[in-house]
């Protein structure tokens, strides 16, 4: 798949779709993750995505709603706030 092929241009569309679902629906996603390895990827995470995401990387709690590991792979989550 290369980034001139019309296989390439529909998956990124889609890619955006899901992303733009996602950041417009602070109800349904209210959190915020922010993977500080590989390619940076930040996106926006429901109760459920929240709640695997900390067993799998095995996350701590920040005592505000937030959760977080350092080292070699950091990753953020934090709890969405939307601005007026």
């Amino acid at each position: 798949m290369t980034k001139d092929s019309e296989e390439y241009k529909q998956f990124c569309a889609e890619h955006e779709a899901r992303e733009k679902e996602r950041r417009d629906n602070p109800d349904k996603y209210p959190y915020f993750a922010y993977y500080q390895f590989g390619f940076h990827r930040m996106t926006y995470l429901s109760k459920e995505e929240v709640k695997e995401e900390v067993r799998f990387y095995h996350l701590k709690s920040d005592g505000k709603g937030g959760y977080f590991r350092y080292g070699r792979q950091p990753i953020t989550i934090l709890p969405r706030k939307e601005q007026k």
